[in-house]
C-alpha cells in the first residue's frame, strides 16, 4: 500500500511538473548596446561623457534634469561620468503570447533614460524647484558611487504585419528606427505604449576590465585585467575627414594577457566602409548576435563609429563583466539568453595631446569647444599641466 501511494504521489509530481513546463513560454531573449569611454595616453578614463552625442527622439522617458532634447543634453548637474552606456535594446523572440517582468541593474551608473514607459527602477535625487531657468540642483557625483536599476512588465505578442501601424511614432530619429529591423515580438505596456525592443540608455563610473595605453612610437599598449578572455577587438583610426583609414580586427585576448600592437598608418582607400561594417559584422554574429541584430547595431552607430574622426577601439565586453555592471533578471525566464555588449575606446594619443594644449590655450577660440568630447579632453589637458 505504502509502495503504491509513493508511485502515484511520484506519478502525479511528474504531471504536474510536466503541466508547468508546457504552459511555460518558450522563448529567446538578446540584447546588444555599446559602453563609450575616453581614455589619455596614459589609459587613464577621462571624465565629461554626460553630454549626449546621438540625439534621442522627444517621446523617450527620463529623470528629471536628464531630458535628452534638453540644451546639451542635461539640465542636472552631473559629476565624473567617465562611462556612457549607450542604446542596450533588449529583444524578445517567441510563436506565443505571454507577460513578463524584466529588470535591469546598473551597478556604477544611472539608467537615466529609456522607453516603453517602466514600472520601476531607481529614483535619483530631486532637482529643487528653483525660478531660475537652469540652475543647479539634484547633482550627481558618480565617483562617490551609484547603483541604478529600471523595471519594465510587458505584455510580449509574437511579431505580425501589423507591428508596423502599433509602433509608428512620430519624431522617431533614424537611429530609433534602424533596431526595428528584426524579427523580434512585439512588447506592450499596460499605458499602450509598444516597440519592438526594450531601450534604455545611461551613464556612470565604474572600471573597464581592459586598459590601452599609447606611447610616442606609435604602439598602443592593451592589458586585460579581468579574469575572462576579450572576444574579439576592432582597432580603427580615422585621422580626418576623408578615406584615409586604417583598421585591423586583432585576435582574442586571453585572461590577464598583455599585448602591445602597432598602430598602422592610415592609407586611402575607397571602400573600407564596406570592408570595416563587414570585419565588425562578423565579430557581433560570431559573439551570439543574429545577423538582422549586427546589421541593426552597426547601422545605429555608423556615423559616431565609424565616420568621425578618431583612434578608437572596439572590442567585445566579457559576458561576466555584462552581468557584474548590468545584471538582468528576467520573469519567466528564456530558454536562452544572448547580450552582446561592446566597448568603444576613444584612445588619445600623445601627439593628439600636445595638440590639445594648443588648441585649449585659444580659450573661447577652441576649435574643439563644441566637440562632443570637449569635457574630457579638458579633463585630460588640465592633467597634462599638473604634470609638467
Amino acid at each position: 500500500m505504502t509502495k503504491s501511494i509513493c508511485l502515484l504521489s511520484l506519478t502525479l509530481a511528474f504531471a504536474s511538473f510536466t503541466a508547468l513546463a508546457a504552459d511555460a513560454p518558450d522563448f529567446t531573449l538578446h540584447e546588444w548596446g555599446t559602453f563609450t569611454s575616453v581614455s589619455g595616453s596614459d589609459g587613464v578614463l577621462l571624465p565629461g561623457l554626460q553630454t549626449e552625442e546621438e540625439p534621442l527622439p522627444t517621446f523617450i522617458h527620463s529623470h528629471e534634469g536628464m531630458e535628452p532634447y534638453a540644451p546639451k543634453g542635461w539640465m542636472r548637474p552631473l559629476q565624473n561620468v567617465t562611462i556612457k552606456m549607450e542604446t542596450p535594446v533588449i529583444y524578445f523572440y517567441t510563436s506565443q503570447p505571454f507577460e513578463a517582468h524584466v529588470r535591469v541593474g546598473f551597478n556604477g551608473g544611472s539608467i537615466s533614460q529609456w522607453f516603453p514607459a517602466r514600472s520601476g527602477g531607481e529614483t535619483p535625487p530631486p532637482v529643487p524647484k528653483i525660478a531660475t531657468f537652469g540652475s543647479p540642483g539634484g547633482e550627481i557625483d558618480f565617483a562617490k558611487g551609484y547603483n541604478g536599476s529600471i523595471e519594465w512588465n510587458v505584455q510580449v505578442q509574437p511579431p505580425s504585419d501589423a507591428d508596423g501601424a502599433a509602433v509608428f511614432k512620430p519624431g522617431a530619429t533614424p537611429t530609433w528606427l534602424y533596431p526595428r529591423q528584426t524579427d523580434s515580438a512585439l512588447l506592450r505596456t499596460k499605458g499602450g505604449e509598444a516597440e519592438k525592443f526594450l531601450f534604455y540608455r545611461g551613464v556612470g563610473n565604474f572600471s573597464l576590465p581592459v586598459k590601452f595605453a599609447l606611447l610616442d612610437d606609435g604602439t598602443l599598449h592593451i592589458q586585460n585585467d579581468s579574469k575572462a578572455a576579450i572576444p574579439a577587438m576592432l582597432i580603427f583610426n580615422h585621422p580626418r575627414y576623408g578615406d584615409e583609414v586604417s583598421f585591423e580586427l586583432l585576435d582574442p585576448l586571453k585572461a590577464g594577457e598583455t599585448r602591445t600592437v602597432k598602430i598602422t598608418v592610415p592609407v586611402t582607400s575607397t571602400n573600407w566602409q564596406h570592408e570595416v561594417y563587414a570585419a565588425m559584422r562578423g565579430a557581433l554574429v560570431q559573439a551570439g548576435l543574429f545577423p538582422k541584430e549586427a546589421d541593426a547595431m552597426l547601422q545605429t552607430w555608423w556615423n559616431s563609429y565609424f565616420e568621425r574622426p578618431g583612434l578608437r577601439m572596439f572590442w567585445i565586453v566579457p559576458e561576466n563583466f555584462t552581468r557584474a555592471v548590468l545584471p538582468l533578471t528576467v520573469e519567466p525566464s528564456p530558454r536562452e539568453q544572448i547580450r552582446v555588449l561592446v566597448g568603444r575606446s576613444e584612445l588619445l594619443t600623445p601627439a593628439f595631446e600636445q595638440d590639445l594644449l594648443k588648441q585649449f590655450a585659444q580659450g573661447e577660440q577652441n576649435p574643439l569647444r563644441n566637440d562632443r568630447f570637449v569635457s574630457a579632453y579638458e579633463a585630460r589637458v588640465n592633467a597634462l599641466k599638473i604634470g609638467k
